[in-house]
């Protein structure tokens, strides 16, 4: 634990440095901040305070600038997101209403109105559907030897996929494999129940093997809407920010982006919680975004059937005004979205 006086100055050169990008000398936060000690003291705290791992010295004739731990102290001791403006929450939740009936226009809308808002970076996955209960599961065919396959689930959420069958089927057997979709599978979860019984299903439907096959990879990889499972807003956002000038540099964050599992992974397991979670800098396991801080809160549609959205950009990011968009972004889309 640091003294009041060194979480002060702390407090001081972090909040300069986020304003202005520079290195924080000891004058400038004697003359800015009203300390009653001569910059000699403050340099000689900061000198403390580099030493214990919360400040780093970029040259030797500059200022000083937050390490990952600095900006965590700062975080955890001083940030407290306030609530994002009522009128600018109502807007987002009016916006993204128009587009609640389609999942995947919704999260589109999410990604964008985030990047917007924050100038930074936006990620926002795809809600997680494997709680989610089958309400209809059927078949409805399309012409000659291709069917569309529909799933609803207890959340409204409606997911079309084209299946190709392999062989045209006729009326009587459309009507046999719906009523055993809806007499087996309807009332399973998404995910590995429906599986399980899909897969016990297999052995009557063997002579529809293209047709089995299809649907467990469907059940298998629930996708609201057939969309992607990330999608990522304003990456152009990125190459604005004086950290990633380095067009190299640049280049290996964004090419980190196209790994999906990956970034996915760094999103979190959903929490049933609106509040923002904050990794910063080396707590990123992935080296490209370790110049970046990550905020993300959950979103959740229905009973348990959760997404995520983040911002990711700069260490250097206003963190109250960050975490309360995001917070304010999954509180929208939560209640934005159909539920049951």
């Amino acid at each position: 634990m640091i003294d009041e006086r060194k979480q002060r100055i702390l407090r001081a050169v972090i909040e300069d440095y986020i304003s202005t990008g520079e290195p924080v000398g000891s004058r400038t936060i004697a003359r800015k901040h009203g300390f009653n000690v001569s910059p000699a003291t403050i340099r000689n705290e900061m000198a403390d305070l580099e030493e214990l791992g919360f400040l780093e010295q970029p040259h030797t004739s500059a200022g000083r600038v937050p390490s990952d731990l600095g900006y965590r102290y700062y975080v955890d001791h001083f940030v407290r997101a306030v609530p994002a403006d009522h009128r600018l929450w109502q807007f987002m939740r009016d916006r993204l209403a128009l587009r609640a009936r389609e999942i995947g226009a919704a999260v589109r809308a999410a990604a964008r109105m985030l990047s917007e808002a924050s100038n930074f970076l936006a990620l926002v996955s795809g809600p997680h559907l494997e709680s989610a209960r089958i309400d209809a599961l059927r078949i409805v065919p399309v012409g000659g030897q291709r069917a569309l396959f529909v799933v609803v689930t207890d959340t409204g959420i409606v997911e079309n996929r084209l299946l190709e069958l392999g062989q045209p089927l006729n009326p009587a057997e459309v009507e046999r494999i719906n009523r055993l979709f809806e007499e087996r599978v309807c009332g399973q979860t998404m995910g590995r129940a429906a599986l399980a019984v899909m897969k016990d299903l297999a052995m009557e439907l063997r002579q529809y093997g293209d047709l089995v096959e299809q649907t467990l990879e469907v059940l298998d990889r629930p996708a609201a809407d057939g969309e992607e499972r990330l999608v990522v807003g304003g990456a152009t956002n990125i190459l604005r920010q004086p950290e990633f000038r380095d067009i190299d540099k640049a280049q290996m964050l964004l090419g980190s982006l196209e790994q999906e599992e990956t970034v996915l992974e760094l999103l979190g397991e959903p929490q049933p919680r609106t509040r923002a979670r904050v990794v910063i800098g080396h707590e990123i396991r992935v080296a490209e975004m370790q110049d970046c801080s990550l905020v993300t809160a959950s979103y959740r549609i229905g009973g348990d059937s959760w997404g995520q959205v983040g911002v990711l950009g700069p260490r250097r990011m206003d963190y109250a005004k960050i975490i309360s968009l995001v917070e304010a972004v999954a509180r929208a889309l939560s209640e934005s979205l159909p539920r049951r």
